[in-house]
């Protein structure tokens, strides 16, 4: 691979209103500086405060770089499925609009496919909650109910088909790819239950991925995880970026 990964998650659009859009120009500029022809901007989910902000915050993003010179590749994170939902059916409309949003800006769903480059490849997924009572404000910002099922159970569910599509790929090695050449993105970080991150996938992901970057604990990590049994490691990655302060980090590979 020839550039790096800049790696960002959490920057709320939408948080503060114009002091937020505000805050993230500075952040453009700063990160302006910094780029280099080759890299990529890989947004670990919380892009925005709610669906009806996906589309400014995805402008102001590609008002900075063009799609041609910055490939830009995204999980979505809680935050990004707030909104005026009326009813379930909505809800899912809104999600595929989240999808049509992305596409019209030229902007890559980890969640669908993942992404290659030289010999890299990125996969993602969004993550939710392990538990279905997390001690956030999520409720009040979606329905209650999809498809009959609690919402937090509906969405883990999702998840976690897409995490065993992922594991059922790369165990049978579908993907031509090697354990050092794969990465994997998600919103909730694994190793953290605290903030109902999904810990027992982080022994799975790291028997074949050898990177992992995540968002939603707006705290920074770079750690390995050691798997207990297999004793493969996996580095673990976070910005540490939180509510009006965006903070990005180059990982070379």
């Amino acid at each position: 691979m020839t550039g790096r990964i800049i790696l960002t998650s959490d920057i709320h659009y939408g948080f503060e209103g114009e002091y937020t859009r505000l805050r993230l120009e500075r952040f453009y500029r700063d990160l302006r500086k910094e780029f280099e022809p080759g890299d990529i901007l890989v947004l670990a989910g919380d892009l925005s405060q709610g669906v009806e902000f996906l589309d400014p915050m995805c402008r102001q993003l590609r008002t900075h770089f063009v799609a041609d010179e910055l490939p830009v590749l995204v999980v979505f994170g809680n935050h990004d499925y707030w909104g005026k939902h009326s009813s379930a059916s909505a809800f899912i409309r809104n999600c595929r609009s989240m999808l049509q949003t992305l596409k019209k800006h030229d902007i890559h769903y980890l969640g669908h496919n993942p992404y290659k480059i030289d010999d890299i490849i990125l996969y993602g997924f969004d993550g939710w909650y392990w538990n279905s009572s997390p001690p956030t404000n999520d409720i009040l910002y979606m329905p209650k109910t999809v498809n009959d099922v609690q919402v937090h159970d509906y969405m883990y569910m999702r998840c976690r088909y897409d995490v065993e599509h992922i594991l059922r790929t790369v165990d049978r090695n579908m993907d031509g790819y090697s354990r050092d050449k794969r990465v994997i993105v998600t919103h909730f970080e694994p190793n953290d239950s605290s903030y109902g991150g999904n810990t027992h996938w982080l022994d799975p992901l790291s028997e074949h991925f050898a990177t992992m970057l995540t968002g939603h604990t707006h705290r920074k990590s770079d750690y390995l995880h050691v798997h207990p049994k297999k004793h493969c490691r996996m580095r673990v990655h976070n910005s540490g970026s939180d509510y009006n302060i965006p903070r990005y980090k180059f990982i070379d590979l």
